[in-house]
């Protein structure tokens, strides 16, 4: 963990709590934390008495003369309103392995039984957790110490291992470690939980929690999900957190009226069950998933209530299967039985921004459409409207959708931006423009081509804007005034030469007072062909001709690079056209590697599929150059020169001829391999493409051009960057706005 985080990062939901203190090994309450004693109701009673007396802190005394420091063996303890449970360093709360010291009757084993229902986990469903905050206020837990689940024999060797993941696992009573419902005012800062046997810490139904140098480690059992955010819960921070699992990292769940809340939690179905504003920051999260999407709200008649909104994370580390990913399908609606295979039957994502990370992992929604997201892992906001009707499409007869999917900015008037009745259905509004604009819109990410707006506009006779807007760059592309007072269809065309995100939508204009109105938005593209020659720096229109696959764009020294992932295993990036005879020339920097094997970076030359190939690579482990001819799936070895190093973290320039038969590897200006193919069955045409295999390789300064037009004999120089003209005050509106990263001036390598 780290000590002094706190001189780094604050809580913004920050509360006061009476200086009263009491430690529960003090008379009356006399808990003994001799690891044998159940202190349950030693340290309930402290709590009691501390909350009787207005709050204030209950100590969990520590010992670290020990490496066991105190044990303090508990069942369930009920935080209470205005307490502090400060569990101090070298003190442990630790989940009772017997069955009679329970107060209620416990469950076995990792689920149990209700017909009809997917992932029934026990600790969710039937135990209680090891803490449990249920309609509290001002609480906080503290002071450095830990709290263990139970693990008789502790037979997991690994919690990641599924070949000991489940060893021991029906002898357990799996209980959530730590719990909360319905609370407002939480702090959870400096604690350690560890051999959690299911999730490790679920807020439902919460507003206002902190959780500050939380560490999470050494699961015992499968579903050992780190922070679930569930229910409704809003104003969520989760900063200088550590979790090692084998399930998902931080969970954002808009699940509507769950089966599964039937203990010491339960659904809201009439509340808002929106999940929003949720900050991740500075942690490590290493799960089945890093970041985890679950919209499984489309059984809500109000769809507007169960979106997943307002989301940013960065300076993460992201790992596990997917550094950011989903279960995307409602497993309480739709089709039955439950398959996992829908692609619509999820509830709207909106409003999110995903930046400055570190991936372990490809970053992957799949059939989630969200609007307004903008991300450097790959990830891409919806290419068209999203409900741009504002109906309901995957509901009953009389269900909404609301503001589903639509981004808004209110002016001090509280109903500025909503939705009405329109002719039987429903359009939406910007209103009340006399007390200041207001903006109705939706962020979507159209690519390369030429795309058509067609919207449904009226006023009450003021004179309103429809526009569209880069949010990279915060220009305004194009814009049409309209004051007519029935609705009419208006169009917008335009061209881009780069996939990016904008936002459309209405705004005020110059109108100062009165309504606008907004129906059946639509985006049609015509994609514009991509290139067979090209050159780019990573941060020009051009590097859209790159299928950059789960590679991203990166700053490195102030300067803008296409990178593998951090712990890659295979990747590749594609130039999307087939290649016959070129030449190609690129920066590359092997920034890191996993290989222990084999780890390498090169080139497909005239890939035709999986099974035919050239391949130009270059190992890292054994340190080699070899060339490699794959017919029908057999390889065939042309060169190898051995005793070849690349440096790490140091930028070569490498480059690629091919002409007929013959095939030509440049390094730093010098030919280090030459080739001619005289089989009869030599391969004439096929793709090109950049691949890597456990190592995370960075490119830049690419070029794709006919053959015998690059000179290899010379430097590969940096593509003069465009668009250093901005104005510090439109870097800082972006930034502002969008929440990604400010370009910055190229450096030469």
């Amino acid at each position: 963990n780290i000590e002094n985080y706190r001189d780094f990062t604050d809580n913004p939901y920050e509360f006061e709590l009476p200086d009263r203190v009491v430690h529960v090994t003090d008379a009356p309450f006399n808990a003994k934390g001799d690891h044998f004693t159940d202190d349950t109701d030693a340290i309930q009673a402290a709590i009691d008495y501390i909350s009787s007396q207005g709050g204030g802190r209950v100590v969990i005394p520590g010992d670290l003369t020990t490496p066991e420091g105190r044990r303090y063996v508990v069942t369930c303890i009920k935080l209470k309103s205005n307490v502090e449970l400060h569990i101090e360093k070298g003190a442990t709360l630790w989940q009772s392995q017997n069955e009679d010291d329970y107060k209620y009757e416990v469950a076995y084993g990792h689920d149990v039984s209700i017909p009809g229902v997917n992932w029934t986990h026990a600790g969710l469903c039937h135990n209680y957790p090891l803490i449990l905050v249920s309609g509290c206020e001002n609480v906080k837990i503290t002071g450095g110490g830990t709290l263990r689940g139970m693990d008789p024999g502790s037979e997991c060797e690994d919690g990641t291992n599924p070949n000991t993941l489940w060893i021991g696992c029906p002898n357990k009573i799996h209980v959530i470690l730590l719990g909360m419902y319905d609370s407002k005012n939480v702090e959870i800062s400096d604690l350690e939980l560890i051999r959690s046997n299911v999730y490790h810490i679920s807020t439902y139904a919460c507003e206002n929690v902190y959780f500050g140098n939380v560490t999470m480690h050494e699961v015992t059992c499968a579903s050992g999900d780190g922070i679930g955010i569930g229910i409704g819960s809003k104003n969520i921070v989760v900063d200088r957190c550590f979790l090692r699992s084998n399930d998902d990292g931080v969970v954002l769940c808009s699940s509507y009226n769950e089966p599964r809340g039937l203990v010491w939690w339960f659904p809201k179905p009439d509340a808002d069950n929106c999940i929003s504003n949720i900050r991740l920051s500075h942690s490590c999260i290493f799960g089945g998933h890093g970041l985890t999407f679950i919209p499984w709200g489309t059984d809500n008649p109000d769809l507007s209530k169960q979106e997943i909104s307002d989301v940013v994370a960065y300076d993460n580390i992201l790992g596990g299967g997917y550094s950011v990913g989903t279960w995307c399908d409602n497993p309480y609606y739709g089709e039955q039985p439950f398959t996992n295979t829908e692609e619509d039957d999820y509830s709207p994502v909106k409003n999110v921004r995903i930046y400055d990370n570190l991936y372990l992992a490809k970053a992957d929604l799949l059939t989630i459409k969200a609007t307004n997201i903008i991300t450097d892992c790959g990830l891409n906001s919806a290419s068209d409207f999203q409900h741009g009707d504002f109906e309901r499409k995957n509901g009953q007869s009389n269900w909404i959708a609301g503001l589903s999917n639509w981004s808004y900015e209110k002016n001090s008037s509280p109903n500025s931006v909503g939705v009405t009745k329109n002719n039987g259905g429903y359009c939406g509004y910007i209103s009340d423009l006399d007390k200041g604009n207001a903006r109705l819109y939706q962020g979507l990410y159209l690519t390369r081509g030429k795309h058509t707006i067609n919207v449904d506009l009226k006023t009450s006779g003021v004179t309103a804007r429809f526009f569209v807007q880069n949010v990279r760059t915060n220009e305004i592309v194009k814009s049409v005034e309209f004051s007519n007072t029935e609705f009419k269809t208006y169009e917008i065309v335009f061209e881009t030469q780069r996939s990016d995100t904008y936002y459309i939508g209405i705004d005020a204009g110059s109108a100062k007072s009165g309504s606008a109105y907004i129906d059946n938005a639509k985006v049609t593209t015509e994609t514009l062909p991509v290139p067979k020659y090209f050159r780019t720096n990573m941060d020009d229109d051009n590097v859209e001709f790159l299928d950059k696959g789960i590679w991203s764009i990166i700053d490195v020294d102030n300067n803008k690079v296409l990178a593998a992932p951090m712990g890659n295993g295979l990747s590749n990036v594609n130039f999307k056209n087939k290649y016959k005879d070129f030449d190609f020339i690129t920066n590359i920097c092997i920034r890191s590697s996993t290989a222990t094997i084999d780890g390498n970076i090169g080139f497909l030359v005239r890939y035709i599929d999986d099974n035919n190939f050239y391949f130009l690579e270059y190992n890292n482990v054994e340190n080699f150059l070899r060339v490699r001819k794959f017919a029908n799936g057999v390889p065939t070895l042309i060169e190898i020169i051995h005793n070849y190093t690349l440096n790490m973290n140091e930028w070569y320039t490498m480059g690629v001829r091919a002409k007929g038969r013959t095939f030509e590897w440049y390094i730093n200006k010098e030919l280090v391999i030459s080739f001619t193919d005289n089989d009869s069955n030599y391969i004439q045409e096929g793709e090109f493409r950049v691949n890597a295999y456990n190592m995370s390789a960075m490119i830049d300064d690419v070029e794709i051009a006919e053959v015998n037009t690059i000179d290899f004999s010379k430097d590969n120089p940096p593509i003069p960057k465009t668009g250093d003209t901005q104005s510090l005050l439109h870097l800082l509106t972006v930034l502002l706005l969008t929440g990604t990263l400010i370009p910055k001036k190229r450096r030469n390598k």
